[in-house]
């Protein structure tokens, strides 16, 4: 198992550059931690929602969602932005109104784009370029 290039620092990126990051995940609880750890991705303090909180996509992204906006101390956020790897992460997206970026896994491209989707980054080091002032 290995992470994806830039895992290790999107969250804490993001996060010191004003962003409230949240994780959504289909794994259970325990095997996205799993994951994490291995990985080396810092998720301190990082609400995360999972399979463990709810069966469908959109239902784990909304609750993800609810959680960052229950820590950040708001009630609505200007924009919220969902990074995915499969056209999953895509429909829920779309059934949420939420801007969706996807990232090219597994060849994988091809299926996201002919879903639509129009943001599509090679790995997450691209999605950080892409989020974060120059």
């Amino acid at each position: 198992f290995s992470a994806l290039p830039g895992a290790t620092r999107i969250l804490k990126q993001l996060q010191d550059n004003g962003y409230a990051v949240a994780i959504a995940t289909g794994s259970w609880r325990e095997s996205a931690l799993f994951k994490l750890r291995v990985a080396g991705v810092w998720h301190d303090d990082v609400p995360m929602a999972t399979a463990d909180d709810h069966v469908s996509r959109s239902s784990i992204i909304r609750k993800a969602a609810d959680d960052a906006r229950k820590q950040h101390n708001v009630t609505t956020f200007d924009e919220i932005i969902y990074v995915g790897d499969g056209t999953w992460d895509a429909r829920a997206s779309k059934n949420l109104g939420i801007r969706f970026i996807g990232v090219a896994k597994n060849g994988n491209s091809d299926a996201l784009r002919k879903f639509g989707v129009e943001t599509i980054c090679k790995d997450l080091t691209e999605v950080t370029d892409l989020l974060l002032p120059k």
